[in-house]
C-alpha cells in the first residue's frame, strides 16, 4: 500500500502487514469520521470504507491480483 494523505492530520496511518497477503489492518488516528478508500495501479476503485478515527479496519485483500495499491 502507497498511502496518500490528504488530511495532515492521517500523517501516521498505520498500514500492517505491508505488504499484505490476504488480510491487511489500517489503524486511523485522530477523532472523527474517515473514509478509506483504495485503488489499484489503473486507479480502478477496489474499496471504500467509512470508519471512525482511531479505530482499526481489517480489510480482505484475498481476492485481489498481486500489486501495488
Amino acid at each position: 500500500f502507497l498511502p496518500s494523505v490528504k488530511d495532515k492530520s492521517l500523517e501516521n496511518l498505520i498500514i500492517v502487514p505491508n505488504p499484505a497477503d490476504n488480510l491487511c489492518t489500517i489503524q486511523i488516528p485522530g477523532a472523527g469520521k474517515k473514509r478509506i478508500v483504495i485503488y489499484d495501479g489503473t486507479g480502478k476503485l477496489l474499496s471504500h470504507i467509512e470508519v471512525t478515527g482511531g479505530n482499526r479496519q481489517s480489510i480482505s485483500t484475498e481476492n485481489w491480483i498481486p500489486g501495488v495499491y
